[in-house]
């Protein structure tokens, strides 16, 4: 099966958590990583996601370092849209 890896920066306005996989992280820019397949047996090029890598700030003794998470791609739109709706 063919797949790519779409890389694309988002701005999340406000603080947001996943869950208990990470602490709380702050608002800023985050690179996420889409991994898609192609569909096969339809008469066109199509693609559907299968999960997303989203890249974390982490303060740490030496620094700001990066830490990625696994997602599935739901749970990355959720992410999105919650942001969305919050408030300033």
């Amino acid at each position: 099966m063919l797949t790519r890896t779409r890389s694309e920066t988002v701005i999340l306005k406000h603080p947001f958590q996943i869950a208990d996989l990470a602490p709380e992280q702050p608002a800023g820019e985050y690179v996420a990583e889409t991994n898609e397949e192609l569909l096969t047996g339809v008469s066109f090029i199509a693609y559907r996601r299968v999960s997303v890598v989203l890249y974390l700030k982490e303060k740490s003794k030496i620094g700001t370092t990066r830490k990625s998470i696994w997602l599935n791609p739901e749970k990355f739109d959720e992410i999105l849209q919650e942001d969305c709706l919050k408030k300033k």
